[in-house]
């Protein structure tokens, strides 16, 4: 009996011994995930510069809870562990149903044994005050986080409103920029117009200022032109009026002249013997008069400038009639007649036919007539 309960303790022994050593493993590890997920949470929507800080401190947590910081192997065995955790908690489960089991029977006494279970209380102890002291710590980190989660939101909408404000501005800066820009467009195109026009005005100027001096000179070169030539003129004139007096005095002394040899010689042929037509056929023709003077060429011109002929009429034997402007060299016959009354319908064609469709079609069919056919 007394071996039995031995065997049992023993038994008893190794699996507290175990169930010690996979509990201090399971803390660790959940210290580990419990820091990996609240720096999880805390990355989520957090800015650049939390993002930069929360990994140190909660680096410099670790180093103040564990003396040491977690290490990336530990970080890939918290996925393999978790099943292993809750298989546990099923042990655990079992292990405390047997405990409660073997609480109501009595304690066996075993001297031997009463240093090395008194230890082993005491390191169990120990093990839990530090569960206990990392729990108030991850309470803590909780509570922390949740400030910090709260100043997160109220600083992102301190960021959003700031971000709104932003926008607001930009686009009325944008609008004004944009209408500074269209005045600006409109003033230089004023301003580009102004100058062309400034160049024009300038270069009109040059060209009038050169013009005048070309008008100036030309009025100076008539006014002298001018003066030479009333001063040729006034001369010319006096010498003309005094040729022109003399050759009216000549001319009153040669018609002196004329008019007593024209008296003198009708008193001779009236006083001639004989009848008129004696006197013609002795040759005795009358004096010439003004009134009966022979035609000559200077009159014929005159005489036909003065009855003032019509253009188009053709003086002839048989009578005078008006000249067509279609019959220049006489009147047409029939054949031309009818040619000329298609040529008003526009019903012939004095070109190929092929290349007036190739280069210019006709809209409608032109039938072309034969020209001596009849018509009427």
């Amino acid at each position: 009996m007394g071996e039995d309960n031995a065997e049992t303790l023993e038994e008893l022994q190794a699996k507290n011994e175990e169930l010690r050593e996979k509990l201090r493993a399971k803390v660790w590890t959940m210290a580990l995930s419990t820091v990996a997920k609240m720096e999880k949470m805390a990355m989520e929507g957090a800015t650049q510069t939390e993002k930069v800080t929360l990994p140190n401190r909660i680096a410099a947590l670790e180093r103040a809870i564990f003396g040491e910081s977690a290490s990336a192997t530990d970080l890939e065995k918290m996925a393999s562990l978790e099943q292993d955790y809750k298989e546990l908690q099923d042990d655990y489960v079992v292990l405390s149903e047997e405990y409660q089991i073997l609480k109501d029977r009595p304690p066996v006494v075993i001297q031997k044994e009463d240093d090395k279970s008194a230890f082993l209380e005491e390191q169990m102890r120990k093990m839990q005050e530090q569960y206990q002291a990392i729990q108030q710590k991850l309470n803590k980190l909780r509570v922390e986080h949740l400030e910090l989660q709260t100043s997160h939101a109220q600083m992102e909408q301190e960021h959003q409103k700031i971000k709104d404000d932003a926008a607001q501005m930009e686009k009325l800066l944008n609008d004004k920029l944009g209408q500074l820009q269209k005045i600006h467009a409109k003033l230089a195109k004023e301003l580009q117009q102004v100058r062309s026009e400034q160049l024009e005005t300038t270069k009109k100027l040059a060209e009038l200022k050169e013009d005048k001096s070309r008008l100036v000179k030309e009025l100076r070169t008539q006014q002298e032109t001018r003066t030479r030539r009333w001063s040729s003129c006034a001369t010319t004139s006096r010498t003309s009026s005094a040729a022109s007096t003399g050759s009216r005095r000549d001319h009153e002394q040669l018609q002196e002249k004329s008019d007593r040899f024209r008296s003198t010689m009708t008193e001779g042929w009236r006083s001639e013997p004989g009848t008129p037509k004696q006197r013609s056929e002795k040759n005795l023709l009358p004096p010439l008069t003004p009134t009966a003077r022979g035609r000559s060429e200077e009159r014929e011109m005159n005489s036909s400038q003065s009855e003032g002929k019509l253009p188009g009429l053709v003086d002839t034997k048989e009578a005078r009639f008006p000249t067509s402007l279609l019959e220049p060299r006489g009147p047409l016959s029939v054949t031309h007649l009818k040619t000329r009354i298609m040529e008003i319908k526009g019903r012939v064609l004095y070109c190929n036919d092929k290349w007036q469709e190739s280069s210019a079609p006709r809209r409608n069919t032109v039938s072309v007539y034969d020209v001596d056919a009849d018509i009427w």
